[in-house]
């Protein structure tokens, strides 16, 4: 059967409309989007907390007590840390 020049265009299974693939397209876009969003959020978080970045500069244990010198590799603030085993 030959299609008469009137006829719509035959549906080919599989083979997705132009307004459909150009949703698909934006819906793809924004989930990239959304995952470059979420990357970016994560290393500004962990950028900013980071973990500790201190170094331990003395540590004298005794059966009284203890006393622990931190210094920060960052600032250079030094925190002393006296324990009583009272």
């Amino acid at each position: 059967m030959l299609a008469e020049a009137g006829d719509r265009p035959a549906k080919v299974r599989g083979v997705a409309s132009p307004e459909k693939v150009h949703q698909t397209n934006k819906i793809a876009m924004n989930a990239k989007s959304m995952n470059r969003m979420l990357m970016i959020g994560a290393a500004l978080f962990l950028g900013t907390t980071g973990c500790k970045q201190k170094e331990k500069v003395l540590d004298v244990d005794t059966p009284g007590g203890g006393i622990e010198v931190e210094r920060d590799k960052k600032s250079g603030e030094v925190d002393i840390k006296i324990e009583d085993k009272k």
